[in-house]
C-alpha cells in the first residue's frame, strides 16, 4: 500500500484559544506523512504568539505565514492550495479536531480510489464534540460515488460533512477572489462535480465544536457576505439551475427565496449606506 502524502490547511482568525484542539489531533494520528499549512489571517488575538511556540517545538513540515492584514478564508484557501505539494487536500481549522485514525482511514481508501481518474475525492461525516452524534444525515449508501449536487437535491444529505481532495484537480479550482470573511464551500464542489465525482462513506472522523464566535453562527450579517451569496446563487441557477428544478423543486424554491432574503438584505445595506447589521 502507498503512503500518500497530505497537504492539511489549517486557517487561523483569533483562534488562539482553540488551537491547541488541532495541534493535538495532529500529534495523536497515526498516520505522520503530511504538510501542514497554517495562515493566521490577520488575526487580533495572540494567534501568532501560540502558532509560533507551538511549531518551535516540532519537527514536521511545517508552512507557516502571518498575515496583518485580514482578507478573508477563501483567498487564504486559495494561495494554501498553490503553495500544497501533497497528493491530497485536507483542511481543518483550528477550533476542530478529528479522530487519530482519519488520515490512515483516507489513505487506505485512497488506495482504492487513486487510479480511478473520475474520483476526486472521499468524504465521510462529522460528529458533535458534545455527544458524538453524526452532524445532519448519513450518506445514502457505503462507498457510493455521486456528486455534491446529487447528495444534496437527490439524496437530501445534510449538515457538515469532511473529506479529502486530489489535490491537483483542485489547483484548477480556485475561490472567487471577491471581498469578505469567506466564500461558500459549495462552488468548488459543484465545480469540481461537473467533471468528476466524490465517494462517500458513513465514517465519522472530524469533531464538529460549535463555538458563538465562528462564521456560520455570528449573528452579525455582512455585506459583502450578503453580495457573495447573491454572486454564488447567480452562478448555480446558471449552471444546474434545471438539475435542481427537476430533481428538487422544493429545494429550488427554497434557493430563490433564500435569495431574495440576500437580495432584500442588499438593497436595505446599499440603500442606508451600512456594511454590517444585526440579523
Amino acid at each position: 500500500m502507498r503512503n500518500y502524502k497530505f497537504t492539511i490547511f489549517t486557517p487561523v482568525y483569533n483562534g488562539a484559544r482553540f488551537f491547541e484542539r488541532v495541534l493535538n489531533s495532529l500529534k495523536n494520528s497515526t498516520y505522520k506523512n503530511f504538510e501542514w499549512i497554517i495562515i493566521n489571517d490577520g488575526s487580533t488575538d495572540n494567534s501568532d504568539e501560540i502558532i509560533k511556540k507551538a511549531i518551535k517545538e516540532l519537527d514536521w513540515d511545517i508552512k507557516y505565514i502571518n498575515y496583518k492584514e485580514n482578507r478573508g478564508k477563501h483567498i487564504r484557501w486559495n494561495e494554501a492550495v498553490r503553495l500544497g505539494t501533497g497528493d491530497l487536500w485536507l483542511p481543518i481549522d483550528c477550533d476542530d479536531a478529528f479522530v487519530p485514525h482519519a488520515l490512515e482511514f483516507y489513505n487506505t481508501k485512497w488506495n482504492e480510489y487513486a487510479n480511478d481518474k473520475e474520483i476526486y475525492g472521499v468524504d465521510t461525516l462529522c460528529m458533535y464534540s458534545t455527544n458524538k452524534e453524526v452532524v445532519g444525515t448519513l450518506y445514502p449508501f457505503e462507498g457510493i460515488k455521486t456528486t455534491y449536487l446529487e447528495l444534496k437535491h437527490k439524496y437530501h444529505v445534510t449538515g457538515e460533512k469532511w473529506g479529502i481532495v486530489r489535490l491537483s484537480y483542485l489547483k484548477e479550482v480556485l475561490f472567487p477572489e471577491l471581498p469578505g470573511p469567506f466564500f461558500t464551500g459549495p462552488i468548488l464542489w459543484n465545480t469540481l462535480g461537473m467533471k468528476y465525482k466524490i465517494v462517500t462513506f458513513n465514517e465519522k472522523l472530524r469533531i464538529y465544536y460549535i463555538e458563538p464566535t465562528s462564521l456560520c453562527h455570528t449573528r452579525i450579517i455582512k455585506r459583502d457576505t450578503v453580495d457573495m451569496f447573491i454572486y454564488y446563487h447567480k452562478w448555480l441557477f446558471k449552471h444546474f439551475g434545471w438539475y435542481i428544478f427537476r430533481t428538487d423543486p422544493k429545494g429550488f424554491f427554497n434557493i430563490v427565496n433564500l435569495n431574495n432574503h440576500y437580495l432584500a438584505w442588499h438593497y436595505i445595506m446599499h440603500l442606508l449606506k451600512i456594511k454590517t447589521a444585526q440579523k
